[in-house]
């Protein structure tokens, strides 16, 4: 069976639809949006972990390795550096949200 979601210049990327299926079996959403965005709306989700992008480098022994996480941002401008940051710590089991 084929991953889920699309592969976009070496990311995969899920539907909302895919990603909630991710979430709710077990994933953990990187929520990567600045302090302020977090503040003004928090994703309904099972389990999410705040980490601003432009903090990841410093936070990433929060990040954890023992579930696939599924990266969100506001429009998506930070996942390509944020997965970056996370292969470089051995972090690959990831997909981005679609659309932020």
């Amino acid at each position: 069976m084929a991953a889920p979601g699309m592969l976009i210049q070496g990311l995969r990327f899920l539907s909302p639809a895919e990603a909630r299926a991710a979430l709710d079996t077990g994933a953990l959403l990187l929520d990567l949006r600045s302090e302020d965005l977090f503040a003004m709306k928090q994703f309904q989700v099972p389990a999410a972990l705040h980490i601003p992008h432009v903090q990841l480098e410093q936070r990433i022994a929060e990040v954890p390795r023992d579930r696939p996480l599924v990266l969100a941002d506001t429009s998506g401008v930070f996942l390509r550096p944020a997965a970056a940051v996370l292969a470089a710590h051995g972090i690959l089991d990831f997909t981005c949200l679609n659309g932020g």
